[in-house]
């Protein structure tokens, strides 16, 4: 008669300690590419809103026109349809206008938070009235605390028109820095793991806290003014 030789228990535990140990070590590599991977897929959202701000901007000679920041709420320029009586606003008049193809566009692929674009899809096609949050925060069309300076894309480098989001935490995509997409169609990444930790864990939609809403233009002005790597 004839034996079949098995592993035995001693052999079975090696082989399981030397899977768990090559799969701890390989995690975080795989974690790191997943994420470069995906700040390349933002960066190229950033560049398709980029061009259609350029093409709106050609026919109107204006930047996607907010409501919002008429409303002095800054912290709702995530809003690409902010309600019945507003409508599309900032930059989801790029989706009602026909200048993105696509409104997976306005979404990062990085976000974890509670603004997915599963989400809202069928709201892009036929909105009922909730508001449609994107996943990038609109520099907007007039300056944040006085709307009577208007913003241009003639001052290209300049400016800041999209990056993460920032009204909350949960809204800004990378952690550790984020995407800018500039006046000049350009989209650069910045390292700043300071940006997260300035920004508020929640907040209302219609009257944050001073100190809330002062910390979101800090942070803007900051990602605006600040070096880009």
């Amino acid at each position: 008669m004839s034996t079949r030789a098995g592993f035995s228990l001693i052999e079975l535990i090696t082989v399981l300690a030397v899977v768990v140990l090559l799969t701890g070590l390989l995690l975080p590599a795989l974690t790191h590419v997943r994420e470069s991977v995906n700040r390349v897929l933002s960066a190229s959202n950033l560049r398709q809103i980029g061009l259609g701000v350029t093409m709106y901007d050609r026919d109107y000679n204006v930047l996607p026109y907010s409501r919002e920041l008429r409303f002095h709420r800054p912290h709702e320029l995530m809003a690409a349809w902010a309600g019945t009586q507003t409508g599309w606003d900032g930059l989801g008049r790029l989706w009602s206008g026909h200048y993105v193809s696509s409104p997976e566009v306005f979404y990062s692929p990085s976000h974890r938070g509670l603004h997915p674009f599963a989400r809202y899809t069928s709201e892009w096609m036929s909105p009922t009235g909730a508001r449609i949050y994107m996943n990038y925060h609109y520099g907007g069309d007039v300056d944040w605390l006085q709307v009577s300076r208007r913003r241009s894309l003639a001052s290209g480098i300049e400016i800041l028109l999209a990056t993460d989001g920032l009204r909350t935490r949960s809204d800004f995509n990378h952690r550790v820095g984020m995407n800018q997409l500039r006046g000049d169609g350009s989209v650069r990444w910045r390292e700043d793991n300071s940006i997260y930790d300035s920004l508020p864990i929640d907040i209302s939609v219609h009257a944050p806290p001073p100190a809330d809403l002062e910390s979101i233009v800090r942070a803007f002005r900051t990602i605006e003014s600040g070096p880009e790597d």
